[in-house]
């Protein structure tokens, strides 16, 4: 999940960034961006459900450049901090 990019996607194709990125929009109405955010949480969730790893690792192995970005795309998701996801037991 952490090497999933449009560029890289668009460039598997052969077609442009731009190009994938508005076909893509087409087909799932969501933004490129906003599904692979979904996916990492989507991982995030798992991992924090069934290890007891550290938080910023897991962000880091999901995807997120840091742990400051990683806690707000989880709680704008959630509407929850991935550490009071994880006491949920959810």
């Amino acid at each position: 999940i952490s090497e999933i990019s449009r560029d890289g996607l668009a460039s598997h194709l052969d077609i442009s960034p731009n190009y994938f990125g508005k076909l893509f929009a087409e087909y799932t109405g969501k933004k490129m961006n906003d599904f692979i955010i979904d996916l990492r949480i989507e991982e995030a969730m798992k991992l924090l459900r069934t290890t007891d790893r550290q938080i910023i690792d897991i962000a880091f192995e999901v995807g997120f450049n840091n742990l400051r970005s990683f806690n707000r795309a989880f709680s704008k998701s959630l509407s929850m901090t991935p550490q009071e996801y994880r006491k949920s037991g959810r």
